[in-house]
């Protein structure tokens, strides 16, 4: 497994990744980052929501990349989980969910019809999406 760090430079509004699988850091600008948007670090995933612009974040320590995901209606109530190789965002207004693959580096989105808060969310290290 591959092992990631996460730096946020709230001045330039800017997101560090460094990757022990390619060795390198990779940059990325967050407009609108603050240090209320939450971030959390685990398996080979960094993610990085920022509450101001409606975008995620998204780190890979596989591919050594950061990309960034439009997530319209997203609010600081919205649930988010990161286990292993998969990140997991869920837009309550809009019921959708944002899935992000560490091996393949990429989001994809799904509609969940009647999907509401009180739905139960889960992520586990190992298992496919």
């Amino acid at each position: 497994m591959a092992s990631l760090a996460l730096v946020t430079v709230d001045s330039t509004n800017t997101l560090y990744g460094f990757s022990t699988e390619t060795g390198n850091w990779a940059s990325i600008g967050a407009s609108g980052f603050t240090l209320s948007d939450r971030i959390m670090v685990a398996g080979n995933i960094a993610l990085v929501t920022v509450d101001s612009t409606n975008t995620l974040y998204a780190f890979s320590a596989i591919t050594g990349t950061w990309v960034a995901q439009a997530a319209s209606g997203f609010a600081p109530t919205d649930r988010i989980a990161v286990s292993g190789d998969v990140a997991l965002v869920t837009v309550d207004s809009t019921n959708t969910l944002y899935t992000f693959r560490a091996n393949t580096g990429a989001w994809r989105i799904q509609t969940a019809s009647g999907f509401t808060s009180s739905d139960r969310i889960f992520v586990s290290t190992g298992t496919p999406l």
